[in-house]
């Protein structure tokens, strides 16, 4: 499930960059951000090829350098990884304060019916 989440991230950045090679898109990536070429890793062939997840430990909004620093460059394009329906999709129970994080990621609107 995680790697397909990064999957889809990646696919949105690559989509919002118009660019579908992963090492062109590596580079251009980080050419925008001031990275220097010898930064490239191959990582964006594998979150695109989805072998690859974008962070190190699990949890309702993960901390990733590399969704941080796309984001900096294609606005928005974080909202599918942060999204709380790949938390919620996970076969198990759920915290009430696990639930509540996730509610808290979704639009204001969305929050206030929910919290009624």
């Amino acid at each position: 499930m995680e790697k397909l989440r990064t999957r889809v991230w990646a696919t949105t950045v690559a989509c919002a960059a118009d660019e579908h090679s992963p090492d062109r898109l590596e580079r251009l990536i980080n050419e925008r951000l001031g990275l220097d070429d010898k930064d490239e890793t191959g990582i964006w062939r594998r979150y695109l090829a989805g072998t690859a997840k974008a962070f190190l430990k699990r949890a309702v909004k993960p901390n990733s350098e590399g969704v941080k620093g796309a984001e900096k460059i294609y606005p928005n394009s974080s909202r599918w990884f942060y999204s709380p329906i790949w938390f919620l999709l996970e076969d198990r129970e759920f915290l009430p304060s696990e639930i509540l994080q996730c509610v808290k990621l979704l639009p204001q609107s969305m929050q206030d019916q929910l919290l009624l």
